[in-house]
């Protein structure tokens, strides 16, 4: 699976100008042909189909459609959210240095220019931007907050080409008559004007009533505008538009606090006693306004008061809580016959690792190590661990050209024959709902578990198919950025399973063995071994199992990443 290809396709499929540029965003070739003439297929294709492919960019202008405002710093990236109204859906993304971009549609009259204003570009005809999922040399990503697929760019409002006048972004007569007028007439002649008075003057009280203003106050102030509006605007709507704000503001509270209680309940049922923060919720779900965290902040607090409270604070710092675990299950461990599984694994994993039924092997690394290898691996090795019972296979992205061609392998070097396979595993296509297809009495891979737009619910699809697990033992495949000390899903995705194994620079790892076997290593967490492949069927170690020390993240923890790792 090709992440950026696609992706660019798929922007290309929305009529937007597609170019490649390297990891320091500048262009791989000679770019300005394509602000007169999109890229076409083949070429998209030539620049992205590629092991390693480019980051992608998209031109702004009258080509695409596009204007985008291009904010560096968290006080811009505010002055660009409160000029935009609550009714107003735009797109937008998040970029590695912490900014953001806005993207609306093309208009004449602006100019494509760095530092217009404190922390804030703007990008139009002669310019472009990077679009996620593109990744930076330093390993960050931009991502969708508000994805152009799931929303069109809209035509800037008046309170938002307000703004761009008092900042000096237009070019040409309009400009000239913006510099023969004050600034406060030129926010009288701009706002509050038909079309759009009516959206301005609601603005305005959504913004006062945000900063808890007088509603008294308020109303009165709005009345004297309105009365002075171009035309005049009916001073009787005036309450209409305050009452308006101010149910909006409480249904943005309320769908704020069920927002926190579903997450908290989701964490309760992924980790029991697990410790989560208002930051952790916040990243989450991409809060980032000054009075939407403070109804996050109010929405934990009522959690901890409630008759029977779901959570309570922990730790010395501000924002920590600890989910409260309720739960009395007893278990009849006496009955069980306490045996490991006979399993074989590659490289010989089972003579340090125990392995039980009911348990969960995660299998994490980066891309193009052999997890799908592995996994079809310990599928032949361990066939016939439950009679009559087929090895359940979910696949996400190979074809069914792609696990013939696997399979071929294993007959040209006379491991099984072809017709073999289908005799003891079953391969089922399979993008979600993983735990609906698992066998509580066999062995079952999913490769891999994805979910690109909220990762933190990983956690639950292992503890959804943990739940269904009976006799049976499941390998879950998850990615892993090798820079990173924790797979996609962060921490909490490391919970549930028994024998945690991580595949990074042909290196095999023991991350973490709950359960093992007594060797001259004692605790064989963190033992880690070479090993080389052939023809997607056979492992071979490269070396001998050692200690490995964690030298790999040594560049992640000398950068900003690591610090804020360490807060979450």
């Amino acid at each position: 699976m090709n992440l950026l290809l696609d992706a660019a396709l798929k922007y290309k499929s929305k009529g937007f100008s597609v170019i490649a540029v390297g990891k320091d965003k500048r262009p791989l070739f000679k770019w300005e042909p394509y602000q007169k003439k999109k890229a076409t297929e083949e070429e998209i294709k030539k620049w992205f189909d590629k092991k390693d492919p480019p980051n992608i960019a998209l031109i702004t202008g009258a080509i695409s459609n596009l204007l985008v405002v291009d904010t560096d710093t968290p006080e811009a990236t505010q002055t660009i959210q409160d000029a935009i109204p609550e009714s107003l859906e735009v797109p937008c993304q998040r970029t590695p240095s912490g900014g953001m971009h806005f993207f609306f549609a093309h208009a004449e009259g602006f100019v494509n220019r760095a530092r217009v204003a404190e922390g804030i570009d703007l990008r139009t005809e002669g310019g472009y931007v990077v679009a996620a999922p593109s990744i930076n040399g330093t390993g960050k990503y931009w991502e969708w907050v508000l994805s152009l697929f799931d929303a069109d760019p809209p035509i800037i409002s008046n309170s938002i080409s307000s703004l761009f006048l008092s900042l000096s972004l237009y070019t040409g007569a309009r400009k000239e008559e913006y510099n023969n007028v004050s600034q406060v007439s030129q926010s009288i002649t701009n706002f509050f004007t038909e079309p759009g008075r009516d959206e301005d003057i609601f603005h305005l009280a959504n913004c006062a009533i945000k900063g808890n203003a007088n509603l008294e106050i308020l109303t009165q102030g709005l009345k004297i505008i309105a009365r002075n509006c171009i035309p005049p605007f009916p001073e009787n709507e005036v309450e209409i538009k305050v009452k308006s704000a101010l149910q909006r503001a409480m249904k943005r509270e309320r769908n704020i606090a069920q927002e926190v209680r579903s997450w908290v309940e989701l964490m309760r049922e992924v980790s029991q006693g697990y410790n989560i923060s208002i930051t952790e919720f916040n990243k989450d779900n991409k809060v980032s306004q000054k009075e939407d965290i403070q109804a996050v902040r109010m929405a934990f607090m009522r959690l901890c008061k409630e008759e029977v409270p779901m959570i309570e604070k922990s730790g010395d710092k501000a924002g920590q809580y600890r989910v409260i675990n309720r739960e009395d299950s007893e278990q009849k461990w006496w009955l069980d016959e306490g045996k490991p599984l006979p399993l074989v694994m590659p490289l010989g994993i089972e003579k340090y690792a125990k392995i039980f039924p009911g348990n969960i092997i995660l299998l994490e690394g980066q891309k193009s190590q052999g997890k799908s290898t592995f996994s079809i691996e310990f599928s032949r090795l361990n066939w016939n661990l439950y009679p009559g019972k087929n090895v359940i296979y979910q696949n996400v992205e190979m074809s069914d050209s792609e696990i013939k061609d696997r399979f071929r392998h294993y007959r040209d070097r006379d491991i099984i024959g072809m017709e073999e396979w289908p005799k003891f595993l079953k391969i089922i296509k399979r993008t979600s709902d993983w735990a609906d297809k698992i066998e509580s009495d066999s062995i079952n891979i999913v490769d891999y578990l994805v979910e690109y737009e909220r990762a933190y619910i990983l956690p639950k699809f292992i503890f959804d198919i943990h739940k269904k697990l009976k006799t049976g033992i499941a390998i879950c495949v998850v990615q892993r950025d090798p820079f990173k000390p924790y797979p996609s899903g962060g921490r909490a995705v490391r919970d549930i399973p028994r024998l945690i194994i991580s595949l990074i620079n042909h290196c095999l790892r023991l991350e973490d063995v709950k359960s093992f076997w007594q060797t001259e290593f004692g605790n064989p967490s963190g033992l880690g071994i070479k090993y080389k492949q052939f023809s997607y069927c056979e492992w071979k170690a490269d070396g001998e199992w050692e200690r490995m020390e964690e030298s790999k993240y040594d560049s992640f923890k000398k950068s900003n990443r690591y610090e804020s790792f360490l807060k979450e």
